[in-house]
């Protein structure tokens, strides 16, 4: 235990209990996947579970707080299209290879959903899952569309002929042949009609086809012709503009009554169609334009040339991307089954240079007015025009909104409140954006949908004061007036972005990262005031239950240390997310877990986006472009948080105190020039986190910092300056400048004096209230260690009154090791082992002169390592790096049950341990082998291994793990997906435009047909009778609680009605088979009958079918 130095003093040995190997155990305890490479995505609002898929063929479920699991395709190959289909509670993925992959999402198997099929299809454009029967619709490039019976697991005998192609047979046997589109038969996708399951509309690129399913007919063919002269999408000066166009069809989307649809176009433009209406649309716009697709003649004089000869080609200004994806809510806050106030969604159709995001589109009801008296004379079955009219003005837009992104949106998703119909649309509460990212990623974000701005609040007419009124109702006016002032700027302010879970969330921006251990009573200070439920993303499905076979490791759970992950992102953000082992406790009264692990803490976020663009700190720094933050730092008791730019600036935030008013104070001065006051930028009412002050002396690069806890802040930097701040101020207290200092001086021993005259810059810096081996009483100490090897200690003491300063002009200086690592630099207690740092309880012991217990120092660098006692005495212990291990990256003095141990790893994944005081090499441990990989640990020995995208400067995954893996909590719990499942809703029916006799008098599509019906049309004669699965004991039971016995009881009386069911099959086998011979005699005959006839129909019938308009 104790150990001898040069026959003269005895050192406690304060590795002791950590010298056997068995003392260790290294243990990956979980591994996180940080999705970057995203490619498609799928929302379940009954459950609440969200699927995202990625190009390496692995698709990610989420659900409500510890519901997360993955499965993967059998090839890597991306996920091009996932759907819910939500009947039968089944996960359905159609994958780059054209394979059609399904999971069942109520039978799980290793904790995910079970795999079921494959189904195998030629070039696939589209799928189509409806959430009112058990079919998948699978558009084909070859313009057919075939189905999958998803609860029977096969290919339907029902099939769609390429009907755009049948339609140009009519326009060419017309005698019009020239007016073709040549690639309009390439199929897009089928959407089916949100309240009549019968209809399905097929989205070729020459136009949208109205198909009757039963009936198997054409009943409409809608294509967009653009006259001669109508800017269109490509505006006044396409080449173009002087003949007939047809641009190609992208997309569509139906308005919630059901009675008119939006379709999208290559040139840009949106045209609004009545389903009755195949001749003419109700208007063509783009984003900025309505009715292009109607000729003004002023403007076409205004473009065209005087001779007649268009203008070649078009300016890059006019040129627009295809409209690529449109959506049409409908809103709750509505009783009108037409829908009431709708918002259209819409990605692409932007110019080129223009912002990029996603435009939002508010929009008013329908509502037709009653019929003229007496009633305009109409074609049959021609659209009425008062019933036109109304249909266009509410296609007008009434509101518009611009989701702003710093990338191109590639997709979006939106999620509805509980309400699977309407395509997904219906009542959305937040939308996910997929973007691109640096290095070929893709990547998502989630914001609050609709945008606040078309809330019917801000519609809320203004309080008129009366002067008649008293003081005192005036003064209630004028709050009043206030508050709706208030809220209206809350609704200016945009959607807020939402939390998404921390997979989604970091994949689009992590790059580093680190943990940090706290005291409880820290830590709960950090976390208080964070339930900001309403900033996540709204994901409910599912049950995770904390798995009662290791109930040992649970209970042991509450005893680990409280710990954070401070990460830094590439969008000049700092977040934290809580790493405690006691998230992964369930509740006492049926172990349900309540927490995600690691569970992000939104209200710490810190955006320093808001601080360089302040104009006073924009003027006093030239931030590199882009800026990147290059290092945080939170210090353990205080809570201060430092953040450093690869330009060298340092940013200190401070936590707002819990009674903090959200008043914006003025602007102040330092009093310093290399101190920028920041107390008056704002950072909202829910961050915890407030900027305090930037230091940036223009001293080049900064190579080193140190923090603590008693309010005092160093850095160093390229030029071998090194400042000291008091944050209480803030005020400079030391700008120590070697250089200008050797420059000053003219004798020839003292400029060749290596101590003297070092302008090396500081590569290390910590700071410590420790003794010194000179005899000095315990002080603040801050210890900074140069490239060559030269140690600097400053000591500071107050002044008389009262202000810190040092004690010294010139630091105590001595050697200690070259090239010293960033966090390789420790003062411990010798007696202890503990860290000696600069607290507020060591710094009231030298206030009452409290006995201090000597220390010994240990200093890291990049080949070897020294202990020296007191900091400034005699060297105890040296160890040099074994070069077969690599370069050591980072160090880490690690506590063990009281026994302490220096931790390197190095860029080969290894992990020496060495002891204290004497760094003796005590053992040698490999972690697993990865590419681009970096180790973070604290001081307990948990660590994180991060492996870095190979193209990009992101964190692709990273594995959790230990040095003592001795009763840890397992890593993943167990998880119901179906136990969350709750009521479908109705499938809609077909609304009323108008009074039923007008309804009647055009509308020819009939009533409403039910999913069942649908299924037996499409799944055939022979299409077998699914036999009903029996619940389980979790979803008879209630889903808050995880009961093993029962579970048990369960498998054991399945087993037993297994084996009872077997014997009456077996049984009844010799009765069947006697029946089936002459069965199958009768039947011989008669088939041959029957197939006969069938083709001699199918002949005749077919092409009467296709071509019937």
């Amino acid at each position: 235990m104790f150990r001898k130095h040069n026959d003269q003093e005895i050192y406690v040995d304060l590795s002791s209990a950590l010298r056997d190997r068995q003392d260790w155990a290294m243990g990956a305890l979980r591994t996180f996947q940080y999705l970057s490479d995203i490619t498609s995505f799928a929302y379940e609002p009954v459950s609440g579970l969200l699927a995202v898929g990625t190009s390496g063929g692995v698709v990610s479920i989420f659900g409500s707080p510890g519901v997360q699991c993955q499965v993967s395709l059998r090839e890597p190959v991306a996920v091009r299209f996932l759907q819910f289909a939500v009947s039968i509670q089944r996960l359905v993925c159609l994958d780059g290879s054209n394979q059609l992959h399904v999971w069942d999402l109520e039978e799980l198997s290793q904790n995910k959903p079970k795999y079921l099929i494959t189904a195998k299809f030629d070039e696939a454009s589209a799928l189509t899952v409806s959430s009112s029967h058990s079919h998948a619709f699978i558009t084909l490039a070859s313009g057919v569309v075939r189905t999958y019976d998803l609860l029977c697991l096969r290919k339907s005998p029902y099939s769609m002929p390429n009907m755009w192609a049948l339609y140009e047979e009519k326009i060419i046997a017309s005698g019009m042949p020239d007016m073709l589109n040549p690639d309009g038969s390439f199929g897009l996708d089928a959407v089916t009609h949100p309240r009549n399951l019968n209809l399905i509309f097929v989205v070729y690129a020459g136009g949208i086809i109205l198909s009757d399913l039963t009936e198997r007919n054409t009943l409409r063919a809608y294509e967009l012709v653009l006259p001669p002269g109508a800017p269109g999408g490509a505006g006044y000066r396409s080449k173009e503009l002087l003949i007939h166009r047809r641009p190609s069809t992208t997309c569509m989307a139906f308005h919630p009554s059901g009675h008119f649809f939006a379709a999208g176009y290559s040139d840009g433009s949106i045209a609004f169609w009545a389903v009755e209406d195949e001749d003419q649309p109700l208007m063509v716009r783009t984003l900025d334009a309505v009715d292009v697709n109607i000729i003004d003649p002023e403007k076409i004089d205004k473009y065209l040339p005087q001779d007649g000869r268009p203008v070649p080609g078009g300016t890059p200004d006019d040129v627009r991307e295809p409209i690529i994806k449109l959506s049409w809510s409908g809103l709750s806050n509505s009783t009108d089954p037409r829908g009431g106030d709708t918002v259209l969604t819409i990605l692409g159709g932007t110019k080129i240079g223009d912002e990029m995001g996603l435009a939002v589109h508010s929009l008013p009801p329908f509502n037709p007015p009653e019929p003229p008296t007496p009633p305009a004379a109409n074609r049959p079955h021609e659209l009425p025009t008062f019933v036109r009219n109304a249909m266009r003005e509410s296609v007008v837009a009434n509101n518009a909104h611009f989701y702003p992104t710093d990338s191109i949106v590639q997709d979006y998703l939106l999620i509805p409140r509980d309400n699977p119909h309407f395509g997904g649309t219906f009542d959305p509460t937040a939308i996910i954006l997929l973007c691109e990212g640096p290095g070929d990623t893709r990547v998502v974000e989630a914001r609050q949908f609709p945008p606040p701005v078309f809330s019917s609040a801000t519609d809320t007419p203004k309080p008129v004061s009366n002067p008649e009124l008293g003081a005192e109702d005036a003064q209630d006016d004028l709050l009043d007036e206030l508050a709706q002032t208030l809220k209206a700027m809350e609704l200016d302010s945009g959607p807020m972005h939402l939390t998404l879970p921390v997979s989604l969330g970091d994949g689009r921006s992590l790059v580093d990262g680190h943990l940090l251990t706290l005291s409880r009573d820290a830590h709960e200070s950090l976390l208080a005031n964070g339930s900001l439920r309403q900033t996540k993303l709204p994901l409910k499905g599912g049950t995770a239950w904390a798995e009662e076979t290791h109930a040992t490791e649970l209970r042991h759970a509450k005893y680990q240390a409280r710990r954070v992950l401070i990460t830094q992102h590439i969008d000049l953000t700092v977040q934290f997310e809580n790493f405690s082992s006691q998230l992964l406790m369930g509740t006492q009264t049926g172990g349900c877990v309540e927490h995600d692990f690691p569970e992000s803490l939104p209200h710490l976020k810190i955006n320093l986006n808001t601080v360089i663009v302040d104009p006073a700190v924009a003027s006093r720094s030239k931030f590199a472009s882009p800026p990147r933050i290059d290092s945080i730092y939170l210090t353990s008791e205080s809570l201060e948080c430092l953040v450093t730019l690869h330009s060298g600036e340092l940013f200190v935030y401070k936590p707002k105190p819990d009674e903090f008013e959200f008043e914006k104070p003025l602007l102040r001065e330092a009093k310093d020039e290399e101190i920028v006051i920041l107390s008056h930028i704002s950072t909202g009412t829910s961050a915890k986190y407030a900027p305090n002050f930037m230091l940036s002396p223009g001293r080049g690069l900064l190579t080193a910092y140190a923090i603590c806890d008693i309010g005092f802040v160093a850095s160093a930097y390229a030029d071998g300056s090194l400042y000291i701040v008091d944050m209480r101020g803030p005020t400079v207290i030391l700008r120590h400048d070697p250089a200008r200092k050797s420059k000053s001086r003219h004798s020839i021993a003292s400029a060749l004096s290596r101590h003297s005259a070092s302008t090396y810059p500081v590569d290390s810096l910590t700071w410590s209230i420790c003794t010194l081996s000179t005899g000095a009483s315990m002080g603040l100490r801050l210890i900074a260690v140069r490239t060559n090897g030269v140690t600097e200690v400053f000591s500071l003491e107050r002044s008389e009154v009262g202000a810190w300063e040092c004690d010294r002009l010139d630091p105590i200086t001595f050697e200690s090791v070259e090239n010293p690592l960033p966090r390789g630099n420790f003062v411990i207690d010798g007696k202890y082992g503990a860290i000696v740092g600069a607290t507020p309880a060591l710094l009231a012991a030298t206030f009452d002169a409290v006995a201090a217990s000597r220390c010994v120092w240990v200093i890291c660098g990049a080949k070897s390592a020294k202990c020296f006692t007191e900091v400034t005495g005699e060297q105890v212990g040296k160890a040099r790096w074994n070069a077969k291990t690599g370069s050591i990256t980072s160090v880490q003095l690690v506590d063990k049950n009281g026994s302490h141990a220096l931790v390197t790893m190095s860029g080969s994944n290894t992990v020496s341990v060495y002891s204290v005081p004497e760094l003796e090499l005590l053992h040698t441990i490999l972690l697993p082998a990865m590419r681009f990989s970096a180790i973070t640990m604290d001081d307990t020995g948990d660590f994180i291994q991060w492996q870095r995208h190979a193209k990009a400067p992101l964190i692709v995954s990273a594995t959790y793990g230990t040095l003592f893996n001795f009763r840890r909590t397992p890593g993943y719990p167990l998880i119901e997906l179906a136990s969350t499942k709750g009521v479908i809703p109705p499938t809609p029916q077909p609304v009323s435009m108008g009074p039923p006799s007008l309804l009647s008098g055009w509308f020819s599509f009939g009533g409403g047909t039910s999913g069942d019906q649908i299924d037996l049309l499409l799944g055939g004669p022979d299409r077998p009778i699914p036999q009903p699965k029996p619940r389980d004991v979790a979803q008879e039971g209630t889903s808050s609680g995880f009961n093993a016995s029962a579970i048990t009881a369960s498998v054991a009386g399945t087993q037993a009605g297994i084996y009872t069911r077997l014997q009456s099959a077996l049984n009844e086998r010799g009765q069947m088979l006697d029946g089936l011979q002459d069965r199958f005699n009768d039947l011989e005959e008669g088939s041959r009958n029957m197939v006969t006839h069938a083709k001699r129909l199918a002949a005749e019938k077919t092409a009467k079918r296709w071509l019937m308009f």
